[in-house]
């Protein structure tokens, strides 16, 4: 036997005898060669980890970003010392997550009542305006991607029909002013006429949550949003496509502790850019206006979350812990929207007092009226939440006006191309609203919100779009509160699982 080894071993190597430094060279390699076999056996044999399924791992200590600190502090509720500034707890702002929350309180109690009214349920949306910017052959099916409309029977004369040309009057606010002339600015976003073609809609019938929506178009959307329209600050998206099977969901630590380790590993915007000092704030702003209605879109979709074994839509942790934990700072940008939509409430307060929103019944009239005050009110007692001021108003930002404009309105174009109508109608109702708290803050002078109403030039689609989009963001506050509830149960009961233990 030893001698069929030996013939083995002598066809291998050359006829001629080695040396004895060769030798040991040889030998030397075999052991390294050994070495890093065994280096490469450890690493195959050991398991990887998904981020998206980090909770069972041992997360060792790092340093966290922080977007992931900020969501942590809201999920565990210990929040950070406020600054003012560009670069403020909630950046862009004035104002702390722990105290939107508190004003949020009084607010969106307001707030629930307001959109329940005939005047601000009711929207016309045109809904099957055709896509112009690429060709789709995905559809949504399902039940919970249709929307049902309104008679047109059933909605008030003076919303539906065009006022003639030969009046004076500005149909709202009675006669014209003729002390100043009107700022010729463009819309941020494409107004449907409610004049012309489109479908009337109830809002409150028609909420927004989980439809299933899956597909390339999908995508898409927010494909085309985010590398093409937001200045190239946003070069990384998730493929956000909604969830089918629970294996898709993903639960945080059971320990409180381990829970920034496992949204930094969860995280994956903060490996791919962050923003940089030579960014304009402008810019800034603007991508945090549409990370903020793309987190509140998923915030009310996780909470409205479709589950199979329930056949029901209820709350999902899980839902919300991927959506939102993959990119953190789309959490802080919900409340920068709601920031941002309050301030320019404030700054229209007079001409909102003012506005007319009746239809026909004195009742419900006067208790629209009464609510819009209301909110008003309460809004206005809030100090500084917001300063545009700082915004457009120097020689090397100012033309970065236009560049939003224009950006802001291909984006309310791109929510035509949404072939879930649910979601369309959503997207294209917010879109709106945004650009409308846009156009009234940068594009609209005081003076047009204090004294001359007319020069507003603003349609009832986008009064109500505004109030509809600030209570949608209101809500996404009040779901980001349940589901800290959520988090704070779930390790409750491993905690008390625990202690019965032992």
């Amino acid at each position: 036997m030893s001698t069929d080894k030996h013939k083995a071993r002598k066809n291998l190597t050359p006829s001629s005898t080695p040396s004895s430094s060769t030798t040991k060279r040889s030998i030397w390699y075999s052991h390294l060669f050994i070495v890093i076999a065994v280096g490469f056996a450890v690493l195959l044999s050991k398991p990887t980890v998904s981020p998206l399924f980090a909770s069972t791992a041992k997360n060792t200590p790092q340093k966290v970003s922080s977007n992931v600190d900020f969501m942590v502090q809201v999920m565990q509720k210990t929040g950070g010392k406020n600054i003012c500034s560009p670069a403020g707890f909630i950046k862009g702002t004035c104002m702390d997550f722990e105290n939107v929350e508190t004003e949020n309180k009084k607010i969106s109690k307001i707030l629930s009542k307001l959109v329940k009214t005939t005047f601000f349920k009711t929207i016309k949306v045109d809904l099957n305006k055709p896509c112009k910017l690429w060709d789709s052959n995905d559809f949504c099916y399902g039940q919970a991607c249709s929307v049902e409309g309104i008679a047109s029977t059933d909605v008030p004369e003076k919303w539906a029909k065009k006022p003639s040309s030969s009046s004076k009057a500005a149909p709202v606010f009675g006669m014209p002013s003729k002390a100043a002339t009107p700022k010729q600015t463009s819309d941020y976003a494409v107004v449907d006429d409610e004049y012309g073609k489109g479908e009337w809609i109830d809002l409150v019938a028609n909420p927004e949550k989980f439809t299933g929506y899956t597909g390339t178009s999908a995508n898409q959307i927010w494909l085309s949003i985010y590398k093409n329209n937001c200045f190239g600050v946003a070069p990384f998206i998730q493929d956000d496509s909604p969830f089918t099977t629970n294996s898709q969901l993903v639960y945080p630590p059971k320990q409180e502790k381990r829970f920034p380790a496992f949204l930094q590993n969860l995280a994956t915007e903060d490996n791919y850019f962050s923003f940089k000092p030579s960014i304009p704030h402008e810019i800034n702003m603007f991508y945090s206006i549409i990370s903020g209605l793309h987190a509140s879109t998923s915030t009310h979709i996780c909470h409205d979350y479709f589950d199979k074994e329930s056949n029901s839509f209820k709350p999902n942790l899980g839902c919300f812990i991927f959506r939102i934990g993959s990119f953190p700072q789309r959490l802080n940008n919900i409340y920068f929207n709601y920031v941002f939509i309050l301030r320019a409430v404030q700054k229209m307060s007079h001409y909102l007092k003012d506005y007319d929103y009746s239809y026909g019944n004195l009742k419900i009239d006067k208790k629209t009226k009464k609510l819009v005050h209301g909110l008003v009110d309460t809004i206005n007692n809030i100090s500084h939440p917001f300063n545009e001021t700082k915004l457009f108003n120097n020689e090397n930002t100012a033309h970065l006006l236009a560049d939003v404009k224009n950006n802001f309105y291909n984006i309310s174009q791109i929510m035509d191309c949404t072939d879930c109508v649910t979601c369309k109608l959503w997207g294209k109702t917010q879109v709106l609203g945004l650009a409308t708290a846009l156009k009234s803050l940068f594009s609209t002078p005081e003076a047009y919100f204090d004294k001359h109403y007319d020069l507003a030039n603003l349609k009832r689609n986008e009064i109500v779009s505004l109030i509809v989009t600030l209570n949608q963001l209101s809500q996404s506050l009040n779901f980001i509160t349940h589901f800290r509830g959520m988090y704070q149960n779930f390790i409750d009961e491993h905690t008390n699982s625990q202690n019965h233990a032992s």
